[in-house]
């Protein structure tokens, strides 16, 4: 980078989000603490990358946070859903379910 060229806090802020370092732990904390649309917006999206293995430990926070907050909702609201339909779809479809 040129002396003369400086980073944003934004820049800074998306250079962390797509780092290798950026983990569920962050995600989580970032989406308690930010207020911004974009951001939150940014990290709903994001947790599509996680594993759910990842996701899954953090679930109750998660949803807390949907219930609770309105403006993270909106953020977290297609992760939920997609997560939601997957876990259903699996369950109709597993072998466990057939009462026979």
């Amino acid at each position: 980078m040129p002396s003369g060229e400086r980073l944003v806090p934004k820049d800074l802020l998306l250079r962390l989000f797509e780092s290798t370092l950026f983990d569920m732990p962050l995600a989580i904390d970032y989406l308690f603490r930010s207020k911004e649309p974009g951001v939150l917006a940014y990290l709903g999206n994001r947790m599509f990358s996680f594993s759910d293995a990842d996701v899954d430990f953090y679930l109750p926070q998660i949803v807390s946070m949907y219930v609770h907050h309105s403006d993270i909702a909106d953020s977290l609201r297609p992760y939920l859903v997609q997560r939601g339909a997957c876990a259903s779809r699996r369950l109709v479809c597993s072998d466990t379910t057939d009462p026979s």
